[in-house]
This record gives C-alpha cells, sequence and structure tokens, in this order.
C-alpha cells in the first residue's frame, strides 16, 4: 500500500544509475541531503508537470486514512484541526459526511484508480 494512493513509477537499474550520477553535483560518489532533496523535487515536479492533479491526490490519498476514495467526517475533521481550525467549529461536521475525491478527480481528468 502506497502511503498517498500514487502508485510509484518503476524505474530500470539503468535509469537509477543515470539519475544518481546526474543528482551527484560534486562527483564524489555518493548524494549529500541537498543533493538527495534536489533529485526528489525533480522527480516529484516531473510527475506533477505529467498530471497536475496527481498532488490534488496525493494530499488527498494522505488524509483518506481508510483509503475508501472518500474524505469522512472524521478525516476531514483531522485535517482541519491540522490546519489550525478551533475545535468548536468542527464539532457540527458530521462522520457520515463523506467526499468522494478520487470521482471529483477523475471528472477533471486526474490520475485516479
Amino acid at each position: 500500500m502506497t502511503l498517498t494512493n500514487i502508485e510509484p513509477l518503476h524505474r530500470t537499474e539503468d535509469d537509477l544509475r543515470e539519475l544518481f550520477q546526474k543528482a551527484d553535483a560534486d562527483s564524489n560518489g555518493t548524494l549529500s541531503r541537498s543533493e538527495f532533496l534536489a533529485l526528489y523535487l525533480s522527480l516529484a515536479r516531473e510527475r506533477v508537470q505529467g498530471s497536475p492533479l496527481v498532488l490534488a491526490e496525493a494530499l488527498l490519498g494522505f488524509i483518506d486514512i481508510d483509503r475508501n476514495g472518500k474524505i469522512e467526517g472524521g478525516e476531514l475533521k483531522v485535517l482541519l484541526a491540522m490546519l489550525g481550525f478551533p475545535a468548536a467549529l468542527l464539532l457540527p461536521i458530521p462522520k457520515f459526511i463523506g467526499i468522494d475525491y478520487r470521482n471529483i478527480l477523475k471528472r477533471l481528468g486526474g490520475n485516479s484508480s
């Protein structure tokens, strides 16, 4: 199971060797933290540019704890609490609410399964 509902891309050993060689800016055979971060951000940017809604699906998939394709009341409360909304405003949100984000992203042309 993936953390965000986004399937990873599969690359060959040659692909990975080329990526690491490009990322190894000082050519010392290892990646420093900054070189690794630059590589990661480059790959993430490539993925998002290929399908801009993949970022939305990744974020919503992270919030969708039970991976059912819907953001329900409890999950919505957790998200809003993380964003700093006061608990008093979250109490009226019913548990049965369910926002079918996968269907919404499909309609928008996203990469949903």
